[in-house]
């Protein structure tokens, strides 16, 4: 009906909505890293709230200049509670679950040194070490041929080389600065 304000209310409310759940899925994979939040409790619902997201997520306006922007907003806060999420899996234990979703990641995005360490990660915290080594090799070839610094994709490479990498618990050993 096109005189219902009900309607028109909805329709706006649907981009508010989705930035609410991407903000709230942020919020719950930050409270993984928090000591003393009980990590089964804080699952449940960020797997639900990532499950409503929607790939064009304003599919009547996203042509408008107006929407632009906020589209790519949009897009920037689902990539990054994606990556929280993949990290949050890997922590705990479900690295072997994320490693097919971060090789389609790497196809997608392959500049993104990140997803590049995260995918040699869970690989090396699956026992498979050979394959952790090529994926660094691949991605530190990728980034030296654009002439983009790998020193932590080298870094990572080495701790693999001689397992020094810690096969299970948090990632803040890869992001630590060397003294």
């Amino acid at each position: 009906m096109p005189n219902d304000p009900g309607a028109r209310r909805r329709d706006r409310s649907r981009p508010a909505r989705l930035i609410t759940v991407v903000r709230i899925s942020a919020e719950l994979g930050r409270s993984y890293a928090t000591p003393g939040i009980r990590r089964d409790a804080a699952a449940i619902p960020r797997y639900w709230l990532l499950q409503l997201w929607y790939d064009d997520p304003l599919p009547d306006a996203g042509h408008r200049p107006f929407a632009v922007r906020y589209i790519e907003e949009l897009k920037g806060i689902h990539w990054s509670v994606s990556l929280t999420r993949i990290k949050t899996d890997i922590c705990l234990g479900r690295h072997r679950e994320v490693i097919a979703e971060l090789e389609e990641l790497t196809r997608q995005r392959p500049n993104e040194g990140e997803v590049w360490m995260l995918r040699a990660i869970a690989l090396y915290r699956s026992d498979r070490i050979p394959e952790a080594v090529e994926v660094c090799q691949l991605a530190i070839a990728a980034r030296e041929g654009k002439g983009i610094e790998a020193r932590r994709l080298q870094d990572l490479q080495h701790a693999i080389l001689t397992e020094t990498a810690p096969v299970r618990g948090p990632l803040g050993w890869l992001t630590a600065k060397k003294r």
